[in-house]
Order: C-alpha cells, then structure tokens, then sequence
C-alpha cells in the first residue's frame, strides 16, 4: 500500500517532529486518526480547522503545506491570511494543486496567477515554483512578507 500525504510527511519529519494533519471533515480526520493508530504512527496530530482558519493548536510552524486541495476552499483568501498567523519565522506556506494548464480544466482549479494574486493580497511572496516534479500538479512555496 503506497505512503499516504501524511505517512510521508511523518516520515520526513522523523520521531521528533510533529505533523499537524488538518482538514474541516471530521470523517476525513477520523480515518487518518484510525490509520495512524493501526500503523503505530505517533508524531500526527489532526486539527479540525475551519473555511477561514486552519486553526492549528500552536504557532511558530515550520511549513504548512496545502496539498491538492486550495482550489476546493470557500474561503481561500481568508484561509491564507489566517494561516500566516501560524508560521514562525522563516516559515512557508507550500501549495501543491493542479495546475489547470497542464490539465486542461481551468474552469475548475487555480491558475498559478491566481495563486499569486492570492499571495500578494494575503502578505505572502513567491520563493519558488516548481512545474517539474509532479506531471499533473504545480508547486507553489510562498513565505509571508515581513509583519
């Protein structure tokens, strides 16, 4: 069975690191909670966040890393700016969606100017984007302007 998001991410992070793993569906929260207890993995903490706030019980967090799901978010303006208030310094807001010139759906999913439109107006800036490492997907690392 392939790594989950999270299994992956807890593995990068080793035994002394944490992940926050955080959705606004409790079900979805309940099944990694079950999949983490099966495995014996214990470094993953889920969040209930809410549309605008991903609510994470602390600050100073390295990296949020938003993953194939920005373009399904009501609030994502809202959303961004709240998470800000979580990153420590240094830290980084990572998003990892479709990219909808890759797939042709540009209906549905976030243009990359989109993206950054949303950067600019919620106090974050480009580091990098990356086209190369996933066929489908583009990476977005954005880190906040100076409070």
């Amino acid at each position: 069975m392939p790594l989950s998001k999270d299994q992956a991410a807890s593995r990068r992070v080793g035994s002394s690191g944490l992940v926050y793993a955080n959705d606004i569906d409790p079900n979805a929260l309940r099944q990694i909670e079950e999949r983490c207890a099966s495995e014996g993995i214990h470094n993953i903490k889920t969040v209930l966040g809410s549309v605008d706030d991903p609510l994470f019980p602390e600050k100073g967090l390295d990296m949020i890393v938003v993953f194939d799901c920005l373009f399904e978010f009501s609030e994502p303006s809202r959303w961004m700016a709240s998470a800000r208030n979580y990153l420590g310094k240094g830290g980084q807001l990572v998003i990892v969606d479709p990219d909808p010139d890759k797939i042709g759906a540009k209906e549905h999913f976030l243009s990359r100017e989109r993206i950054f439109a949303l950067s600019k107006e919620t106090g974050y800036v480009p580091v990098t984007t990356d086209d190369t490492f996933l066929k489908s997907h583009m990476i977005v690392v954005l880190k906040p302007v100076s409070r």
